[in-house]
């Protein structure tokens, strides 16, 4: 999951929006965007397994399977 799709490239085009916004991702993940988006504060939810597993950071959990 190393592509963006392109509804995550419109929300990268428009990042500067987001710096200071706390940010859910929830639903069908389809790339590892909640785990690079730079924002004040990001969760991510999903029903995937092998989705939760790919946006998981190493040191804590922003991500609920």
């Amino acid at each position: 999951m190393s592509a963006f799709t392109p509804a995550s490239e419109v929300l990268l085009r428009h990042s500067d929006d987001f710096e200071q916004s706390r940010i859910l991702f929830a639903g069908d993940l389809q790339d590892d965007l909640p785990a690079r988006f730079e924002c004040a504060a990001s969760r991510a939810y999903t029903q995937q397994f092998h989705h939760w597993q790919a946006v998981k950071p190493p040191d804590g959990p922003i991500t609920s399977f």
